[in-house]
């Protein structure tokens, strides 16, 4: 292993340690301090928990901690009297690649942003204001990962002198408005951890006293220099080097990675001099900054790096009673924890009070949970208005007890937002659908959480829609919605399977509903509408006969409608498990101005369930009718999903069902292969509905999970003969 001497002084220490001391034990009053300095590294940082379990195993006493990054992490719990164990436990059982995942889960979202969920391009999100389009401060806000770091350190939340720990601390950050290091010896202990590993562009920097922090890598990746000014003699540094990879960078994280290595590699080396023992693990570049997924796989490393120094490490142990009795010292006792004296909120500025104490079932007088107490915070954070929903324990100094503060931190880049939508399939026989979403969404336009929602659909279907959404109250459940919504389509007429023209069908629609989300995953709306309608022929020609009912102009209609929705997906893309359903229903009214007086009910329902990487999906999709429902209210069956084989919209009628049951396996990491089968038909009255007259179809699929969501390539084939290959990209729009 390679070993740095600080300085000609700290040589000649070190040295005459190793040289004239014996193995046995140090007397505790003769010792030197001795410090220890934590690097950056990311997932790489489990090394550093291997090293402390040498450290402990030997009896090497630590008496001062200074971390960077992940380092801040590790050396951060340690410092609050966590265990070798304990701490490794809590970083090997975490899941990770949840904790990176800034989102609640989806079944924590609002019904309301559940929407946009399923809509909307990944999370890309960005602001609209006077000064024109303002962008998120880093790509993650750490609203799990911060919350983690606030459950570990709860024994020692009411300690904001980290020289009070177990062990006395420092952790690392640079002040992204000076460029200069920021050594954080105070405050809320999770927040100073979290301020030293917010990585440019990938975290979003963390506000304390005034100062916008970032990762410390960026000025001092090992701080050597730190932990001796606290008063070490002896300086141990747990170097994770970091030298540029020479492997092909690609993603995104993987060039910032590459860019912080090569910005912090230059103070790295200076302060490799400046400690006095360097333990280097020896990690070979085969572990990259986020792959915490393996990070039991990086502890032994650190252990190895440890047992290569065995010999000089030996020299600075003391006698196992007297490590024992440090260990113990440096053990917080942890209290009985007591009823709560209050719970507050604060940091709220466009979102009303009322509206966020309706999400927090923990309240005064409730012995601290923390499952309630993430469950409430992960509520408010649903609600879309914030960067980041924390909590602190803050003590009354008048009473001496204890309370919880709910901190939020809005979004700057609010509270007016731009989200985009696309959608691309094609059936590879000249039908291509695209389309193409732009929304703007205006937020917290009054106290009880009024919403203004627009969105511009350009593409094969062309839509303008607008709706003012205003809740009654403060809880959010009752709500007034009024809406206006132009949509212009081009679709097909199909005569014995074959596109015998194309209709231009335009729609215009005023609504007002009446609504009520009775819990996160449904809503139920009562409303009247009325509109117009035009269909004529773009291109070909249809039937005499069938022109009357396809071919009108200015066709007026109003009536009212019911909608039920309900969302317990645990994705908008691939889903795994959880289910969607929806039931609508529109009666036509000639009181109400319509020219055709019908009736029209459809419904839908699908659910999936998973056992390991399998996943088992079953749906019912069904419609019928009163009254001869005209060209603009038909029901239509076709497409991808739709009895795939059959061209998009071919089949229309007054009545349907359709019945689905599939399959699929995540085979690669976001990469699935399965089919489902479907069974139905659409019919023009109800003596045609009849099981033996209903079509069967089959269809296998590859897909990708991604972020711009699900892309499928797939292959549908009907028992008619009826045969179509599909690309699809994008979501529901």
């Amino acid at each position: 292993m390679k070993r740095a001497l600080r300085s000609a002084g700290g040589a000649l220490l070190l040295g005459i340690l190793l040289v004239s001391i014996e193995p046995q034990a140090l007397a505790a009053e003769e010792r030197p301090k001795i410090g220890l300095a934590l690097g950056g590294g990311g997932a790489k940082g489990g090394a550093h928990v291997g090293v402390l379990r040498v450290l402990e195993e030997f009896h090497v006493p630590v008496d001062y901690i200074a971390g960077t990054s992940i380092g801040a992490i590790v050396g951060g719990l340690y410092a609050t009297g966590m265990s070798v164990d304990e701490l490794e436990t809590a970083l090997t059982t975490q899941d990770w690649a949840d904790l990176l995942r800034d989102r609640p889960a989806r079944k924590d979202l609002s019904y309301r942003r559940k929407e946009e969920d399923a809509r909307y391009l990944f999370d890309l999100e960005v602001g609209l204001s006077k000064k024109g389009i303002e962008f998120p401060s880093g790509l993650l806000n750490g609203q799990k990962l911060f919350f983690m770091l606030q459950s570990f350190t709860l024994p020692v939340a009411a300690i904001d002198d980290f020289d009070q720990l177990s062990i006395p601390f420092r952790a690392v950050a640079t002040d992204v408005g000076s460029g200069e290091m920021v050594v954080l010896s105070g405050g809320n202990l999770a927040s100073a951890i979290r301020a030293s590993m917010a990585l440019p562009a990938i975290f979003s920097p963390v506000e304390l006293d005034g100062r916008l922090l970032v990762d410390g890598g960026m000025v001092n990746n090992l701080p050597v220099d730190v932990v001796r000014e606290m008063g070490a003699d002896i300086v141990i540094a747990v170097d994770l080097g970091a030298p540029l990879s020479s492997r092909q960078v690609e993603s995104m994280v993987e060039v910032l990675s590459q860019t912080m290595r090569m910005l912090t590699r230059p103070n790295v080396k200076s302060r490799l001099e400046d400690a006095d023992l360097v333990l280097t693990p020896p990690l070979k570049g085969q572990y990259k900054t986020m792959d915490f997924d393996v990070i039991s796989e990086i502890i032994p490393l650190g252990i190895e790096a440890a047992e290569a120094e065995l010999e000089a490490l030996r020299r600075l142990s003391i006698d196992e009673e007297e490590y024992c009795k440090l260990r113990a010292a440096q053990r917080p006792v942890k209290a009985a924890p007591g009823s709560l004296a209050f719970v507050r909120v604060e940091g709220n500025q466009r979102v009303d009070l009322r509206i966020i104490e309706n999400q927090l079932r923990l309240e005064a007088g409730d012995e601290p949970d923390l499952e309630v107490l993430f469950d409430d915070l992960n509520r408010v954070y649903g609600l879309g208005d914030f960067e980041r929903v924390d909590f602190r324990v803050e003590r009354d100094p008048g009473t001496g007890t204890n309370g919880i503060v709910v901190q939020t931190r809005e979004k700057p880049w609010g509270p007016n937002y731009l989200h985009f939508g696309l959608r691309i399939q094609s059936d590879l026989d000249g039908e291509t659908e695209l389309g193409l979403l732009t929304n703007v969404t205006m937020t917290r336009l009054n106290k009880r959480g009024a919403e203004l929602r627009t969105d511009l659909l350009l593409g094969t279907v062309r839509r303008i829609t607008s709706e003012f959404y205003q809740p009654f109250d403060f809880d959010g459940r009752w709500f007034i919605a009024p809406s206006l919504e132009f949509e212009s389509e081009r679709v097909g007429f199909f005569e014995d399977g074959r596109r015998v023209a194309d209709l231009d069908v335009d729609v215009l629609t005023a609504a007002l509903d009446l609504g009520l989300q009775f819990t996160k995953f449904a809503e139920v709306r009562f409303g009247v509408e009325s509109g117009v309608a035009n269909v004529d022929i773009a291109t070909g020609e249809i039937p005499e006969e069938s022109r009357p009912s396809f071919v009108r102009d200015d066709v007026d209609f109003g009536g009212l409608s019911f909608e039920v929705n309900s969302d317990r997906l645990d994705s908008a893309t691939i889903p795994r498990d959880g289910g969607v359903s929806r039931i609508r229903a529109f009666s036509s009214f000639d009181s109400l101005g319509a020219e055709d007086e019908f009736d029209r009910v459809e419904l839908s329902a699908v659910g999936f369930k998973s056992r390991g990487r399998s996943t088992y999906l079953g749906s019912l999709d069904g419609g019928w009718s009163s009254g001869d429902l005209p060209e603009y209210a038909l029901f239509t069956l076709g497409g991808f999903a739709s009895l795939s084989g059959f061209s998009e919209r071919e089949l229309r009628g007054q009545y349907f069902g359709v019945a689905r049951c599939g399959y699929y396996r995540n085979v690669f990491g976001k990469a699935y292969l399965g089919g489902w089968l479907e069974y139905g038909n659409v019919w023009q009255t109800s003596d045609e509905i009849d099981l033996d007259n209903a079509i069967f179809t089959a269809t296998a699929f590859l897909g990708w999970d991604l972020q711009i969501g699900p892309l499928y390539l797939a292959w549908g084939q009907a028992e008619e003969g009826n045969s179509k290959i599909y690309v699809s990209l994008g979501r529901t729009l």
